[in-house]
């Protein structure tokens, strides 16, 4: 939130999708992507997403969340810097993605 406000229009977050279920006020494709842990799973091996992991919330065990690689192009297709708001692990991850220029 910072850069966006110290930067306005340049960052952009992109919406990210969980295999938990939405909470009070998330609205489906616009705040957060809801999936199975099948149809995330699939998508992975197919090589859809940028990142994944396990959700470190108490009462999420099991559950994850990731970005897609759509979801990255959706941001770029606006002008914007996607700004990912991910664990540490899950930047490593991104730092090797093959199919991302960083």
């Amino acid at each position: 939130d910072m850069m966006n406000r110290r930067f306005p229009g340049i960052f952009s977050s992109p919406i990210m999708t969980t295999t938990r279920p939405p909470r009070r006020g998330e609205r489906p494709g616009v705040t957060m992507n809801f999936a199975t842990l099948e149809m995330v799973s699939a998508d992975v091996q197919a090589g859809k997403y940028l990142e994944t992991g396990v959700l470190p919330e108490s009462g999420c065990e099991g559950e994850l969340i990731g970005t897609t690689l759509e979801a990255i192009a959706r941001v770029r297709s606006m002008g914007a810097i996607p700004l990912l708001h991910i664990s540490y692990e899950r930047a490593i991850a991104v730092s090797k993605c093959p199919k991302i220029q960083l």
